[in-house]
């Protein structure tokens, strides 16, 4: 499975590809222009984005990004901000799970393998 991990971050990202390189194919845009660039060119089962970038709003991304994007795309934010407004507009544009930095390796490598195996039982 494809996942695209948005973050512009490099220590962030490192962390990402270390807890998730082994189970799938890790594709890394450190901004939203080249996230979409990326998505133009091939499609993914799941993106983690960050949603402040140096370029953008990670939630705004996902609400416009959609119309480029399958339906069964999962989409997670991966952010250090975790007010309840945030999270609630995040899902409401289509975001599946919402994880606050600094989060324990175990549990996004969880919550990853948890949505995609729901994803390949589901058919999608």
């Amino acid at each position: 499975m494809k996942i695209l991990v948005i973050e512009d971050y490099e220590d962030a990202y490192f962390i990402v590809e270390e807890t998730l390189s082994d189970l799938y194919d890790l594709k890394h845009a450190n901004c939203l222009e080249s996230a979409k660039a990326l998505l133009e060119k091939e499609p993914f089962d799941l993106i983690l984005c960050d949603v402040n970038l140096p370029d953008g709003d990670g939630i705004r991304f996902c609400s416009h990004i959609r119309e480029l994007i399958p339906e069964k795309t999962l989409f997670i934010f991966v952010t250090g901000e975790g007010h309840i407004e945030q999270k609630v507009h995040g899902f409401a544009v289509g975001g599946i799970d919402y994880i606050v930095k600094p989060f324990h390796v175990r549990e996004l490598r969880a919550r990853v393998k948890a949505h995609l195996t729901s994803l390949e039982k589901t058919g999608s």
